[in-house]
């Protein structure tokens, strides 16, 4: 009988991401949601109920970047593309 082999080949390996990881992450979008929140609320004085679309757009821009760059750092296999 022939035993199975202890080392995983770099295709097969399971990527693990730690809890503590997992919850920077998502803190890290929520103070971006927040700020963008603030940026257009005191910055441009526009309020989600009576300009949404314009709301909406500078808290697209502002935590687009953030998601972008902190789920490309988590992603599995950044040589092969989507």
């Amino acid at each position: 009988m022939v035993k199975p082999s202890t080392t995983e080949t770099p295709s097969s390996s399971s990527h693990s991401v730690f809890p503590l990881q997992t919850f920077l992450v998502h803190l890290i979008c929520g103070v971006g949601l927040g700020a963008g929140f603030w940026v257009a609320h005191n910055v441009y004085s526009t309020k989600l109920v009576s300009h949404p679309s314009d709301t909406l757009r500078l808290i697209w821009v502002i935590e687009s970047p953030i998601v972008f760059l902190l789920y490309s750092y988590f992603w599995k296999n950044p040589d092969k593309p989507r």
